[in-house]
């Protein structure tokens, strides 16, 4: 979740401004580079952070709380809800583009699809911790 206000506070809302001005004087030729910049290095940045926070993972994770037995369905949560953070981080970014663009539709779309994306990862996670349970439980 850090990562993806770090992304919406700086690269969304920074880039929402300034390419509001820029389209206010009627430069969209700079506009269109300042988003695919916005876009691409919010992509870098995300793989970078999501990179940093999978090889210290489990050291988080203990820090948070899990110890012992809870330690792998933590991991194993973490694991999946991390790696599709990375779809999270670019639609702030483009939710604040679309904004600064006017396109108030394209934001509730994109508000709804993080939103689904978002129980359906939660979906899989829960479905795979509670099969590992299941199955440890069975034998």
């Amino acid at each position: 979740e850090n990562g993806n206000a770090y992304h919406d506070r700086y690269a969304g809302i920074a880039t929402a401004s300034y390419i509001s001005r820029l389209l206010g004087v009627g430069n969209t030729e700079r506009a269109n580079r300042t988003a695919s910049t916005a876009l691409f290095s919010s992509i870098i940045a995300g793989v970078i952070a999501i990179t940093v926070t999978l090889c210290f993972l489990d050291s988080i994770l203990v820090a948070l709380g899990a110890a012992g037995n809870t330690l792998p369905y933590a991991r194993d949560y973490a694991v999946i809800y991390i790696t599709g953070a990375i779809l999270n981080i670019n639609i702030l970014v483009m939710n604040n583009i679309a904004i600064a663009e006017g396109k108030r539709k394209l934001n509730m779309l994109s508000m709804i699809l993080s939103g689904g994306l978002n129980m359906v990862l939660d979906l899989m996670a829960a479905l795979l911790v509670y099969s590992k349970v299941h199955s440890v439980r069975l034998k």
